[in-house]
């Protein structure tokens, strides 16, 4: 620990770390729709309208993001701290979310694992049995629409899934010891199942929230908000960094086998071949058998697993629009939903299956980007002007994470905000599940009270909290 003291934060340096997150989505965006131009895409998709949607939704993004900031005061340092602060969230709340949060990653592990262990597991060929059963499951599941039991319990608290890993990371000197142990077995054991399934999606979905709440904490150090010095945050960095490369190696090894090789665990004919999984190319059968499948191997198919959605837009960009009534978006909300379903007619559906009539391109076997399954709800355009609100809402959650009081909830905004900002050229995974769903009404119920709370007196023990506990 450095025996100097931190130099004082300048106003230019806490623009940087407020902007920082933009500059990022920019990278991401911008670099997978190059990336795309410039590898992976088919002639007949670069078309105008691609173009228009994907740069329309970078800048909307940007726009949102920057208005966002315009009121928190950026680069004004002394706004750093609230003058008068919220109440302070318990340890023993803390505690209990830590340990709820870790009983529901162990649930959603049991879940993932267990159905598909029991299905048989071929001792000689253990992860590609595996593998093929959780196809074989998630198939199942899509067609009952019901995971019934414990699964179906858990989805209603689908809000930890967003709260409990901001809170380990923020809160961990301040919870017990048994608190932040449980909670981050449950997370082990979740990251595990997805090990042994051989799936991407869950690995780098928990990679991004963890990434998130380092990054909000280490961004805390460095502008003072948090207790530490600029050698510990230095040093969360690296542990950061050395998380996300682990995790990179991790994804490409997985993906070196599934999709690079996909005879590796699945045969041509394999379950899922083009089907409906909503894994991906790699996630959801042989991938060489389906339409817009990438030709080749090695870093040219990984680059077209995260570039591929471009293509698919293209095929729903040639269709008229037709109102899905609010529930085309996602299919949890469409399960929700009591007064709206979707048609059984494929005509009468989302953008992504009426493409799939229409040009071939599969609606859940291969991507189309998040715009067409939003522009199915709200029009391209609507579309658009929503990823704009995104983007306030990105910006706006980053700067209370790291300057103000409200940690762990602006977090956990801030963490699924850059789901959706990192899966906009991909897909809707983010907002398709029913837990996901849920999740979301639950964060904005909570943030609803916080915000009607903080209207009340706030009581002279509350004064002067501890920073590591607060909301």
């Amino acid at each position: 620990m450095s025996k100097h003291p931190s130099p004082p934060v300048t106003a230019t340096r806490a623009r940087a770390i407020l902007l920082a997150p933009a500059a990022v989505a920019v990278a991401w965006l911008g670099g997978t729709l190059l990336l795309w131009l410039a590898t992976s895409r088919r002639p007949e998709d670069l078309t105008g309208s691609v173009l228009l949607v994907a740069l329309s939704g970078v800048g909307a993004l940007m726009a949102g993001y920057w208005l966002s900031l315009r009121g928190s005061g950026v680069g004004d340092v002394s706004a750093s701290v609230p003058e008068r602060l919220p109440r302070a969230l318990s340890p023993s709340l803390a505690a209990g979310i830590a340990v709820a949060g870790g009983l529901y990653y162990a649930g959603r592990a049991w879940g993932i694992v267990a159905p598909v262990a029991t299905a048989g597991w071929d001792i000689s060929d253990p992860v590609c049995s595996l593998t093929r059963a959780y196809v074989a499951r998630q198939e199942a599941l899509m067609a009952a629409g019901d995971p019934g039991g414990l699964q179906s319990l858990l989805n209603l608290f689908g809000v930890l899934q967003y709260v409990t890993i901001p809170l380990l990371v923020l809160l961990w000197g301040s919870l017990p010891r048994w608190a932040r142990t449980l909670g981050t077995v449950g997370v082990a054991a979740y990251c595990f199942a997805w090990l042994l399934v051989g799936s991407v999606k869950g690995l780098a979905e928990t990679a991004l929230v963890v990434l998130a709440a380092m990054l909000v904490w280490v961004a805390r150090v460095a502008l003072g908000t948090s207790k530490g010095t600029r050698l510990s945050g230095r040093a969360v960095a690296l542990a950061a960094g050395a998380a996300v490369l682990g995790g990179a190696l991790l994804a490409v090894t997985l993906l070196g086998s599934r999709v690079v090789d996909p005879k590796s665990c699945f045969l041509p004919d394999a379950p899922g071949q083009g089907q409906g999984t909503g894994q991906g190319p790699g996630q959801g059968g042989g991938t060489i058998s389906i339409v817009g499948a990438p030709q080749g191997t090695g870093a040219r198919v990984l680059l077209d697993y995260v570039t591929h959605g471009y293509s698919g837009l293209s095929s729903s960009l040639s269709l008229p629009f037709v109102w899905t009534k609010g529930v085309g978006a996602s299919p949890g909300l469409d399960r929700l939903n009591p007064f709206v379903s979707l048609p059984s007619d494929p005509a009468l559906g989302p953008y992504p299956v009426r493409a799939e009539k229409a040009t071939g391109w599969p609606a859940y076997g291969r991507w189309q980007t998040m715009y067409p399954w939003l522009a199915s709800d709200l029009t391209f355009p609507g579309a658009v002007l929503l990823v704009g609100l995104v983007g306030f809402g990105f910006g706006l959650s980053w700067a209370r994470a790291v300057r103000g009081r409200s940690a762990v909830l602006a977090t956990s905004w801030f963490s699924f905000l850059m789901l959706l900002v990192v899966y906009l050229p991909l897909n809707n995974q983010p907002i398709a599940a029913t837990s996901a769903v849920i999740g979301l009404m639950s964060l904005v119920l909570v943030t609803v009270w916080t915000r009607l709370a903080r209207r009340t007196p706030v009581p002279a023990a509350a004064d002067t909290p501890d920073e590591g506990t607060t909301v």
